[in-house]
């Protein structure tokens, strides 16, 4: 009798060791990135062209020499406003 649970508790082990196996091997699902909303869009060209540096209250951007925009980090609690030129 002893053996017969010995065999239902390998068996059962063997199973889910089997089961973990196979879904620890599945691919990640990719999702298609969803599109920047137009807030998302203007924070990273700034009010107008001329400006070089500019915020939204929350966040710092500026325009680098190379054409590149860099901006801070936006606070997990900031409530942004309209976006302001701070340097031309």
């Amino acid at each position: 009798m002893g053996r017969h649970f010995f065999k239902q508790g390998a068996v059962i082990t063997v199973v889910c060791f089997a089961a973990a196996l196979a879904v620890a091997q599945e691919p990640p699902k990719e999702s298609a990135p969803r599109p920047m909303t137009e807030a998302e869009k203007s924070v990273f060209s700034g009010p107008d062209a001329a400006c070089q540096s500019w915020t939204d209250g929350c966040r710092i951007c500026r325009k680098l020499e190379s054409g590149y925009v860099v901006c801070s980090n936006i606070g997990i609690a900031c409530q942004v406003g309209k976006l302001q030129c701070t340097g031309q």
